[in-house]
């Protein structure tokens, strides 16, 4: 019974925006907003880090408000709130907050850049540009929200809008990092793979995160240049040592090249940091079957199912490896049954 090849899931299926600040917002939170002539505990939580404690901070200090607060405290209560909130992915929550916010201070920049994001966080990018538009009207310099309106423009697969505005935040600041690295994104998507390696090598001028390297590992093993990519993947590892992203698809890297020890080596690392990651999972129990060591993929497809039930990938593969199983016990069965005498 011949095993059949199966495919490799990179973690960079998934695109990766080395995106700025106010690009991330929807991820971290966005900057808060600091109250004028703070006083108290209460201000110093509706800013804080900690989402549960600002959100309850800042609702107290919205319900204690009396018909003399400054109209910016108002809002910076808001705002805090809706970014606690979008932090805990309760974006139902979030925009009412982020409109209460802006009738308060329309023009503000940083607050419609923050509901943008929140915006692209439920995949609504026409209403993050819709925003995004407004905030560049307000802070028509400012490198940050044209690189948000780029990816937001990404996400409607505007390419050109997304390239014209990685150029605009270039102009800006022409040693931004990110900004190389986010237009040579689309570009690898537009199969511009020259224009795509010209930005890489700027980004890595100025960039000193792992993001370039990551991205441009992605780019080389779209281009079956695998030795490249496990270099920037290294690379990349050095910068950021705990990353799953540069583990998991080094580890597609070294299977490209057959290396598959080194390859199950950099899932086992992935795995180390984040035992739940399915696609270092999914890829070792290839890895698993390639070298027909079933019961270990087995484990691995099971393991992915518990996380994600409905993984039709997994579950065809947990299929096949049973009756391979099933398959290897007959054959060693019937070898080692006796044979009949004539």
């Amino acid at each position: 019974m011949r095993e059949k090849k199966q495919m490799s899931a990179r973690y960079s299926d998934r695109l990766r925006w080395p995106f700025a600040s106010a690009c991330l917002a929807f991820l971290v939170g966005a900057a808060p907003f600091a109250a004028h002539a703070q006083a108290g505990q209460g201000w110093a939580a509706c800013s804080g880090q900690a989402p549960d404690a600002a959100i309850d901070a800042c609702s107290k200090l919205i319900a204690s408000f009396g018909p003399k607060e400054t109209a910016h405290n108002k809002a910076a209560a808001f705002y805090n709130r809706a970014n606690a909130y979008v932090a805990k992915g309760d974006y139902e929550r979030a925009f009412p907050d982020f409109a209460k916010a802006l009738e308060l201070e329309p023009k503000s920049a940083s607050m419609l850049s923050a509901r943008a994001a929140a915006y692209r966080g439920q995949g609504d990018y026409k209403s993050a540009v819709k925003d995004l538009d407004a905030a560049i009207k307000r802070d028509p310099k400012n490198a940050d929200i044209f690189i948000s309106r780029g990816a937001a423009r990404y996400g409607l697969h505007d390419f050109d809008g997304a390239i014209a505005d990685f150029g605009e935040a270039l102009k800006f600041n022409p040693t931004y990092g990110p900004a190389f690295t986010a237009r040579a994104k689309v570009y690898m998507q537009e199969r511009k793979e020259e224009k795509a390696l010209a930005d890489f090598a700027e980004a890595v001028k100025y960039d000193k995160t792992a993001a370039p390297y990551l991205s441009r590992g992605d780019l080389y093993l779209e281009i079956k240049d695998a030795d490249r990519a496990i270099a920037d993947f290294t690379e990349g590892l050095k910068r950021e040592p705990n990353s799953v992203v540069a583990f998991v698809d080094r580890g597609s890297a070294w299977r490209s090249k057959g290396e598959l020890d080194k390859a199950i080596a950099d899932y086992d690392a992935a795995l180390k940091i984040d035992p739940k990651l399915v696609p270092a999972l999914y890829n070792r129990a290839s890895i698993w079957r390639m070298k027909k060591e079933f019961p270990r993929a087995k484990e691995d497809y099971e393991a992915i199912l518990k996380l994600r039930p409905d993984f039709p990938e997994a579950k065809k593969g947990l299929e096949e490896v049973d009756r391979l199983i099933s398959w290897q016990a007959k054959n060693a069965a019937k070898a080692a049954a006796p044979t009949a005498k004539p």
